[in-house]
């Protein structure tokens, strides 16, 4: 075994030290995530002795993602007081491990079942069609304001059958900003209760996120159960006849809210900029979707026979995808690409460089939906919702929430991005456009051409 002193890394800047490290990652995490890659290899330890563990590859997102009784996930409850509004809404199930994890997401997973996913598809198309129904040839719309806004609504009726729009947007809206202002790096870089101070902010809008969240489920009891999600886990047991608890309850619902719209909705609108960008698979596709539907609205049934509108996403959410690292914590020493560590030592793995190595996809910075009728990654090489035991549990529902969408609005309109407007990324709690995505709006007329890019996004693709 080699010391963990091996481990090739920058050092730190001379004079911030550990947080000039932090400060350097958090300035840009693609930027940086891919400098540490091509110049120190697969496993990096930027700033020396002490700091955070990079790994990137296939091995280490195995051995990172498979071995749940040794790596758990970081805390996300950290920097959160306890007693307080921010930390109990850190309680769901991204935040459990060990047997915990397993029990919970076990009294979970019958709202995630497939037939129950495919009912789901009704209350899709409905939100679909009323998100859009106002949309005119001619128009700007911001295609990533309008993406969080769609999946926010979807997410709102599967999760607590609510059907009043307004009153979507306005908890939804909440919610995103709430999850904007945890995922940002003042919150973390300084995590102190002081007047003024982003953190305190935070603790303010984790109160009234609670106050909301809490309303909706007693709303529910009071209702009784319907075909939403939260009914289904509040009625949820396991073969020994536990079920959840109140605070489990809450945890769950409150990040199944926050994560069941980010990344679907990021998904969606770097899948329709990649699209706009290659002229010749969009047509194709659209050719695809009118032959098959006729016109139609698409349903689960629907999208197995549409292969190239398959291949279309899964190339997207490789080539960009909304999560794009994230990381696990050793409970005990652990070794790692022949390397000793001690226990708590963070490690931070990456969907985003591992879908970059030229080894695992040829042209890796080309957006090549063709490579997916014979590609077949080996285990742990394509990761956009991580992989074995904790994989995204709202996996299949995110998928055809993307898939409806995409067949829904690509016959009815042709996107052109407005030229001149810079395309820059934004990494928060996922990976979106910093300045939106705007769009102008056409009938579908079938004049594919692509608007010439600008913006830093331009760096990590071979256009």
């Amino acid at each position: 075994m080699q010391k963990q002193l091996a481990v090739p890394g920058p050092p730190p800047p001379p004079v911030f030290g550990a947080f000039g490290t932090k400060v350097q990652f958090y300035r840009d995490p693609l930027g940086r995530m891919l400098s540490l890659y091509r110049d120190y290899g697969t496993l990096v330890r930027p700033g020396g002795p002490g700091g955070m563990v990079f790994a990137f590859g296939p091995e280490h997102n195995q051995r990172l993602l498979s071995d749940t009784t040794l790596f758990y996930n970081p805390d996300l409850q950290r920097i959160c007081p306890e007693g307080t509004s921010l930390h109990r809404l850190w309680t769901g199930l991204v935040n459990m491990n060990g047997d915990r994890h397993k029990q919970n997401r076990r009294r979970m997973m019958p709202a995630f079942q497939r037939k129950r996913v495919e009912g789901y598809q009704g209350l899709m198309h409905e939100v679909i069609e009323r998100s859009t129904a106002h949309w005119k040839a001619g128009e700007v719309r911001d295609l990533s304001h309008e993406m969080m806004l769609l999946t926010l609504r979807v997410v709102t009726r599967a999760l607590f059958g609510l059907d009043d729009f307004d009153e979507m947007d306005r908890v939804g809206g909440l919610l995103k900003q709430w999850l904007g202002l945890y995922a940002s790096a003042p919150v973390h870089l300084f995590p102190r209760d002081v007047p003024l101070t982003p953190f305190r902010t935070l603790l303010r809008l984790s109160e009234q996120v609670e106050e909301v969240i809490r309303d909706i489920i007693a709303r529910r009891r009071r209702l009784g159960p319907g075909q939403d999600v939260l009914s289904v886990l509040m009625s949820a047991t396991d073969e020994e006849g536990g079920s959840l608890s109140e605070q489990e309850l809450f945890g769950h619902i409150a990040l199944l809210y926050v994560a069941g719209h980010e990344t679907s909705a990021n998904a969606l609108t770097w899948t329709f900029f990649l699209l706009e960008q290659h002229p010749e698979v969009l047509a194709n596709v659209v050719d695809e979707l009118q032959s098959v539907l006729q016109g139609q609205l698409p349903t689960a049934e629907s999208l197995p026979k549409l292969p190239l509108l398959d291949r279309v996403i899964k190339e997207s959410l490789r080539l960009l995808p909304p999560t794009p690292f994230s990381s696990r914590r050793g409970m005990a020493p652990f070794e790692l690409g022949g390397v000793e560590f001690p226990t708590g030592t963070e490690v931070r793995y990456s969907p985003f460089v591992t879908h970059r190595m030229p080894e695992l996809y040829a042209q890796p910075n080309r957006f090549l939906p063709s490579r997916w009728e014979t590609l077949e990654p080996q285990p742990y090489a394509y990761i956009p919702f991580a992989g074995g035991p904790r994989m995204c549990i709202g996996y299949s529902f995110a998928m055809q929430e993307i898939g409806l969408t995409l067949a829904s609005l690509l016959p009815r309109f042709r996107f052109e991005r407005v030229p001149g407007h810079r395309v820059d990324r934004k990494v928060l709690a996922s990976f979106s456009p910093k300045h939106g995505l705007p769009m102008v709006l056409h009938a579908q007329d079938r004049a594919f051409r692509r608007t010439p890019l600008e913006g830093d996004v331009g760096e990590l693709l071979d256009l």
